[in-house]
């Protein structure tokens, strides 16, 4: 084998380790697709449709499971979140900060005099887990402050899901097939509590098999008005 050949092979396993360790899987997707989606749109469009769901219903369900393990981990006992008053703690948080944020929201709409835009408040709580995770790796490295930075995005998320759904509800509900399928994780969840399973990656699949099963191709149609 030529020497620079195994030189180049030898570089891809450091290569991958340091944008794995330093995050910069994130910001190099997010700059390849502001590329291409300027440059060759129609073929971006293609390619994110057909990836759509593995992406937002598979994939993303991998990466809310590793969320889940760090905060899980920092509220156990001897974590950073451990007792429950720690843990309460980025909950009010979160609360404090989605109220400003919609009161804020609230006053710009009408110093704007844009009134149809009143009714989006709820979307002021959302919060980018994984921009919120990138940014807090970035800046404290993997200080024990992570796990109140993700505890408070997933408060904040929450509660803005417990907005939409009293302020905002659809006009189509699916309480039976939610339902069966939340009993049908719960009880993957008992049982491999009580095989005492220890390794993360069952429960991931098993939240990631959970999150699939909800995806409809018409669920987005089934949330609009029905005239």
């Amino acid at each position: 084998m030529p020497r620079r050949l195994y030189d180049l092979r030898a570089s891809i396993p450091r290569l991958w380790a340091f944008a794995h360790e330093h995050l910069l899987l994130l910001p190099a997707g997010a700059a390849t697709a502001l590329v291409w989606v300027n440059t060759l749109p129609e073929s971006y469009y293609r390619f994110s449709y057909a990836i759509a769901f593995a992406v937002n219903d598979v994939a993303m369900a991998f990466f809310f499971a590793l969320m889940t393990k760090e905060v899980v981990e920092a509220t156990a006992p001897g974590g950073m979140l451990h007792p429950w008053r720690r843990a309460l703690l980025p909950v009010i948080a979160a609360l404090a900060a989605t109220t400003l944020a919609a009161l804020f929201h609230v006053q710009m709409v009408a110093a704007l005099d844009e009134p149809a835009l009143a009714v989006s408040w709820p979307v002021t709580f959302a919060s980018d887990l994984a921009f919120s995770y990138f940014v807090a790796r970035i800046i404290c490295g993997r200080h024990p402050i992570i796990p109140f930075v993700l505890m408070l995005g997933i408060a904040s998320d929450a509660l803005g899901g417990v907005a939409i759904a009293a302020f905002h509800p659809t006009v189509v509900h699916h309480f039976t097939k939610g339902g069966m399928v939340l009993a049908l994780a719960l009880g993957l969840a008992l049982a491999l509590r009580r095989a005492r399973v220890t390794s993360f990656w069952p429960r991931a699949i098993r939240r990631a098999g959970r999150d699939s099963s909800l995806h409809r191709p018409a669920q987005t149609a089934d949330c609009l008005p029905r005239k």
